[in-house]
């Protein structure tokens, strides 16, 4: 069907209101951090460019001007096979933001 996908919330969406204390913040995620430590990166970095290279159109969110730039920096790096593999496996047991999709044929 060729249909392009976008990433919904990229990021996670770590300021959702209907969040609780006790739920995960994505952008806080170890392993984000020490993927992006190997890079020279940040987290929101390393997000960003696991959607890309999944094939995903990314349009993070931000209200800092700073933010947006450094959002933007994410195509002089590519993520090992490794990477990609190991950030797949974050949050397999919880969804940060569940949208509600309708198909029709």
């Amino acid at each position: 069907r060729n249909v392009a996908l976008t990433a919904y919330s990229p990021l996670g969406a770590p300021k959702r209101p209907w969040a609780s204390d006790k739920e995960a913040v994505a952008l806080e995620d170890p392993l984000l951090k020490t993927i992006g430590d190997k890079y020279k990166k940040s987290p929101a970095q390393v997000m960003i460019k696991f959607q890309l290279e999944r094939g995903a159109i990314v349009i993070p969110k931000s209200s800092k001007p700073e933010r947006l730039i450094e959002n933007s920096n994410v195509f002089d790096f590519s993520l090992s096979a490794d990477d990609m593999t190991a950030i797949s496996k974050i949050g397999t047991e919880y969804r940060f933001v569940v949208p509600t999709i309708t198909l029709e044929d």
